[in-house]
């Protein structure tokens, strides 16, 4: 079963270890799905590309069988700032450069689901390149654009009741 730390885990490693990103405490290149820390950091902290995780939401599905699952919609943005506004071919390398490293993404973590044992089967145990969408965005915030990439996730859900945790 896949869990949230995990998948956020996942997702900070992947960013430290990507040659163009290099996340590190210093050098923020990675924000966990709240867009308020990325714009408090857009102008001081934040470096660029950025990989920014989506906020999650999803359902659960049990059809009345032996298989509740949980789904939820992942997914990432590879974000870059333009200096100046109406800078359009300096608008398009960024597209072209986001969507090259979010594509990088891509290929790294269906890698890793390939490995005996994939780290990221954890975070992600049904990851599939064909689900991927991706969708330019910009300019947001203050002239950044990028490409937004969503996948489905699935992973069993364990619907038994605990008694233990309930005061009856």
């Amino acid at each position: 079963m896949a869990d949230i730390s995990t998948y956020i885990e996942y997702f900070e490693k992947l960013a430290k270890e990507h040659k163009e990103i290099q996340h590190s405490p210093s050098a923020k290149h990675f924000f966990m799905m709240d867009i308020n820390e990325l714009l408090s950091a857009a102008n001081s902290t934040a470096k660029y590309p950025a990989i920014v995780l989506l906020k999650m939401a999803g359902k659960t599905i049990d059809k009345k069988d032996d298989n509740p699952l949980v789904t939820f919609e992942g997914g990432f943005l590879v974000l870059d700032h333009c200096k100046n506004i109406n800078d359009f071919p300096g608008e398009l390398s960024i597209f072209q450069k986001t969507f090259l490293i979010g594509m990088q993404l891509v290929s790294r973590i269906a890698h890793d689901q390939r490995q005996p044992v994939p780290y990221s089967f954890k975070a992600l145990p049904d990851f599939d390149p064909n689900s991927v969408r991706w969708e330019m965005i910009g300019p947001v915030f203050e002239n950044h654009f990028g490409i937004i990439f969503r996948f489905p996730v699935t992973f069993i859900l364990d619907l038994n009741f605990d008694h233990t945790k309930w005061n009856i």
